[in-house]
């Protein structure tokens, strides 16, 4: 396939376990409150670890596998067993000296007393054994001296693995989706230079240039659970840092909750409205282009009518990015990480509607939503069918039906089609979606609706979440596929990079930002605006 001049992946997502609280996160999936505790601590002392960059590429399943699902599992089970070891320069074999720096290291490893606990409720027959001080020593001492010990020593654990594949059994036993689940947990186990540099491999098959947006969260007060890096102390200055890391290739939006703000104690309204923009205006002096706004934690756009604390604090943030000409994305679909069943209901376009109308001054917001209302998602009664939608499913009730009406009544309403994972193996459905997308994509503007869908619309991956973190060159390939239809090559480069630069409006940023900037994300952001004046 023939590399395109410039793609932006306008939703993608470079955190890993240590920036959200994933023990609320997997009891909401349906994890009981014992394994999601001891599995959240496991994973937040595995993840990061330098060794486990350079193995996790080993793991990985195929569709011919009998049991992916156990295969996963134990790959889990053996990733955390060789994070363990501890960092050398060369092979390591075995010798006195060796075994003494890793018992050492082993029992000194916060991992050592994780594992302890998951034994007490899920250890099996020799596991406990495994996990004596002296064990590993004692068991290396008896093999022959110069042997790798990287080979040696998960054998050496097998009772321990398959406690922790016993524990893995027990948090995923009332959770749907298992297999996507434990392999989004596995992905999530690297460090942020590494979910990069797996990210950007993707995109230099496809495109002789390419820009990626990212989207923090900021999880704690609706999930009542601490991260291991807090949001404004840790996550945004680590961000940034991988933003600089990055060489222009990536543009960073922060987030903001509502809750966190409506929970702080406060002297009058003035006061609370001066906390709020002074952390907005902390976030975007750290490079961040925008907010991310996420409505599944239990907040909505307007209409949070029973909590006027949380929608003084709502209110507050969109005026404060209509007057700085900041811009704001939400996820769109009724689904997502709901806080409580339900919850995604949240997302519904309808909502920011009615608080775009609120104020004059809202016609101004510049606004994206993710997954322009997504594919085939639950609704409160039946089904939304989204893009993948026939004729008689595309009315009011369809949130991707809402979304195009928005993008074309309002000058600065956009979307992105992301998360399509419908279409990734089912040809009904990849029809489907090229067939809704003709119709929309060719309508014309009128009276009642001044702006075209073609102008706002843009290409998105949401990757790393599950159904795209190891199919996004199968994603990406299908959607360029579809541009490539006589009917939507006309829209191929807006879609695909046009429309995005021009909703984040990367000039004004880049002249904002500049003194954060390194000298090599300013010279790739000018590339970038260059290139795009050239695209058809």
């Amino acid at each position: 396939m023939e590399k395109l001049p410039l793609i932006v992946d306008a939703h993608t997502h470079l955190f890993n376990a240590r920036y959200v609280p994933l023990k609320g996160i997997l009891q909401s999936w349906g994890v009981g409150p014992t394994p999601a505790y001891l599995l959240s601590k496991l994973v937040y002392a595995v993840t990061g670890r330098s060794k486990l960059d350079k193995i996790h590429s080993k793991f990985s399943i195929s569709p011919e596998d009998a049991e992916p699902l156990s295969k996963l599992m134990e790959q889990f089970a053996e990733i955390t067993v060789l994070a363990m070891l501890p960092e050398f320069n060369h092979e390591i074999t075995i010798s006195e000296e060796n075994i003494l720096i890793i018992q050492d290291s082993f029992v000194d490893d916060e991992l050592h007393s994780i594992l302890l606990e998951i034994n007490d409720i899920y250890g099996c027959k020799n596991s406990a054994k495994e996990l004596e001080i002296n064990y590993l020593s004692e068991h290396l001492s008896n093999l022959s001296h110069g042997n790798n010990i990287e080979f040696l020593v998960p054998p050496t654990f097998s009772w321990v693995k398959m406690t922790i594949v016993n524990m893995l059994k027990s948090a995923l036993e009332f959770v749907d989706n298992t297999l996507d689940t434990i392999d989004f947990v596995l992905n999530m186990l690297l460090s942020e230079k590494m979910m990069l540099g797996r990210l950007t491999n993707y995109y230099d098959d496809f495109a002789e240039n390419f820009l990626l947006f990212h989207y923090m969260m900021d999880m704690e007060y609706p999930y009542k659970d601490k991260p291991k890096y807090e949001f404004y102390r840790h996550q945004l200055p680590r961000m940034t840092a991988l933003e600089k890391y990055s060489k222009g290739k990536v543009i960073g939006f922060s987030a903001f909750d509502a809750i966190r703000f409506s929970q702080k104690e406060y002297q009058s309204e003035d006061e609370l409205k001066a906390l709020i923009e002074a952390h907005l205006a902390s976030a975007l002096e750290q490079g961040k282009i925008g907010f991310k706004f996420y409505p599944p934690m239990g907040f909505k756009p307007f209409g949070n009518s029973l909590m006027p604390r949380i929608q003084f604090c709502v209110d507050i943030f969109l005026d404060f990015c209509v007057e700085n000409r900041i811009p704001v994305f939400t996820h769109c679909t009724p689904e997502g990480f709901e806080v409580t069943k339900g919850s995604g209901l949240n997302s519904d376009p309808e909502f920011w509607e009615k608080a775009i109308k609120h104020k004059p001054s809202r016609k101004n917001l510049i606004l994206c939503f993710g997954h322009a209302g997504g594919g085939e998602r639950k609704l409160a009664q039946g089904l939304s069918r989204g893009w993948l939608a026939k004729e008689s499913e595309w009315g009011s009730t369809n949130y991707a039906f809402k979304v195009a009406e928005l993008c074309r009544t309002f000058e600065f309403v956009y979307c992105d089609l992301s998360y399509l994972h419908e279409i990734l193996d089912d040809p009904q459905e990849y029809n489907a979606l090229k067939c809704r997308l003709i119709i929309e994509l060719n309508k014309k503007k009128s009276v009642k609706h001044p702006y075209l869908l073609s102008d706002k619309m843009m290409y998105g991956s949401d990757w790393h979440m599950k159904s795209v973190v190891n199919n996004l060159h199968l994603y990406l390939e299908k959607m360029i596929n579809i541009f490539q239809d006589e009917c939507l090559v006309k829209y191929r480069n807006k879609f695909f990079c046009k429309n995005a630069i021009m909703y984040i409006d990367i000039e004004s940023y880049t002249a904002r930002a500049r003194d954060v900037l390194n000298a090599s994300c300013y010279e790739q952001y000018m590339d970038i605006i260059s290139l795009a004046k050239t695209l058809e």
